[in-house]
């Protein structure tokens, strides 16, 4: 027996829309969903049968680029231009950064680096993302076709480790 992941999509996050898509699902136990969302807690989640797991981004700090003012590197702005960085546009350490990617909210979990960046993507953009542990194969194959019956996209099977 194998412990297995089935994670999918669901294409929104209104609590009401979850609640109905997934009522009464033949072969799943809902006791064994977990919604993943965005969206802040609010009474709807409480009173709704399914349990829901609110995600956080991590905002992190800009960094200053007083910190480099006066040291006499490149980014102190001091001295000879440098065609690209100290002409007439005002430049900042910001401009050496990495172009914004999407935080990881299911970190924890067993899915291959290559596809949590579509269920990340999808949490970032206001959808859902549902997760159910199933205990063998066949029951993960039967939970993957129920959940797609029931609107969910790019719905996966992972293995526990």
């Amino acid at each position: 027996m194998a412990n297995q992941l089935v994670v999918g999509i669901f294409p929104s996050s209104d609590v009401a829309v979850l609640d109905t898509a997934l009522a009464n699902l033949s072969g799943i136990d809902r006791a064994r969903l977990n919604v993943f969302t965005a969206d802040p807690k609010t009474a709807a989640h409480d009173d709704s049968p399914l349990a829901f797991t609110h995600v956080q981004s991590s905002v992190s700090a800009d960094v200053s680029p007083d910190v480099t003012h006066g040291t006499g590197s490149i980014t102190d702005f001091g001295g000879t231009d440098v065609p690209g960085l100290t002409d007439a546009t005002d430049q900042s350490l910001t401009d050496f950064e990495e172009p914004e990617s999407v935080p990881n909210y299911l970190g924890s979990l067993p899915i291959p680096d290559d596809e949590v960046d579509n269920y990340n993507e999808a949490i970032a953009e206001g959808r859902t993302v549902v997760t159910y542990s199933t205990s063998s194969d066949a029951e993960g194959d039967q939970a993957r076709q129920t959940l797609r019956a029931a609107g969910l996209r790019n719905t996966q099977v992972f293995q526990l480790r």
